[in-house]
């Protein structure tokens, strides 16, 4: 696991490249986070300037060069623009786990894209990382991930209550999970 995240390499799907993000992507980046719609459900709020996507794209790049990042940008190859932040976070070299975690812009929202992507993900995870266990967690009424998520083969293990808090409210969080023994026999 260590070694891939050295140098993490771009990762192709049907319609997408996974790479590593660059500072000229930061103008991608703030179209999609800064859509209220699309961090409706996330536990960040939505950017206010380029200047807040070139600090997370600068953080990614720290995360790259100190091995421990595994986001990429989804590059679609027509458009020629990032569309999404995809990849594993929450690595756990020790226990080889890693949690799958997705964003799309809404443009591209219904279209498989997520599916695509969690599904090549799940497989790097397994095949490549030598994953033994890869979790996801999304807000309890988000019931498009959610779909998702089992549409990959994850089961859902349970509810956080309350787990975190945004704008004032409290929100559960839903626990789902692929083991490699399960994964291996899809």
């Amino acid at each position: 696991m260590a070694q891939i995240l050295n140098d993490l390499p771009s990762v192709e799907t049907e319609r997408l490249i996974l790479r590593k993000f660059c500072i000229e992507d930061a103008v991608d980046v703030f179209e999609y986070i800064s859509d209220p719609e699309v961090c409706k459900y996330a536990r960040w709020y939505p950017f206010k300037t380029i200047e807040e996507a070139k600090q997370i794209i600068e953080q990614r790049l720290k995360e790259y060069a100190s091995h421990s990042g595994g986001l990429w940008g989804a590059y679609h190859r027509d458009k020629r623009k990032i569309i999404g932040t995809v990849g594993f976070f929450n690595i756990d070299v020790n226990n080889l786990k890693a949690e799958l975690g997705y964003t799309f812009a809404r443009n591209y929202w219904g279209q498989g894209y997520a599916t695509e992507v969690a599904k090549v993900l799940v497989t790097f995870g397994f095949n490549k990382l030598k994953l033994e266990r890869i979790e996801a967690r999304c807000h309890g009424d988000n019931e498009a991930s959610i779909r998702v998520l089992e549409k990959i083969g994850m089961s859902y293990e349970g509810t956080l209550r309350k787990d975190y808090r945004k704008n004032g409210v409290f929100h559960n969080t839903s626990i789902y999970s692929i083991l490699k023994e399960e994964y291996l026999k899809q």
